[in-house]
């Protein structure tokens, strides 16, 4: 069985940042969403959502590769940078 992407994340971030309260904070909220996404399994959102949800996110997080390949797909964009 292959490891979801948020426990590849929790392998991936060092003991201190894991130790860090604002980041064990941010990492629980993760967790919760991520057991909600398991649960609900794989879901297809409208390009009218997508783009809500893209206007509310800071541009750091637009340059997440999953993030980018979404959109990308989504959208039919293939050279979307």
């Amino acid at each position: 069985m292959s490891l979801c992407r948020y426990e590849e994340l929790l392998l991936s971030l060092p003991e201190e940042v894991k130790a860090d309260r604002y980041c064990h904070q941010l990492l629980d909220a993760l967790s919760v969403l991520a057991d909600d996404m398991y649960a609900a399994g794989p879901v297809k959102m409208s390009k009218k959502k997508l783009i809500q949800v893209l206007s509310v996110m800071k541009p750091f997080e637009l340059q997440v590769p999953d993030v980018k390949a979404a959109v990308k797909v989504r959208l039919g964009r293939p050279g979307l940078h």
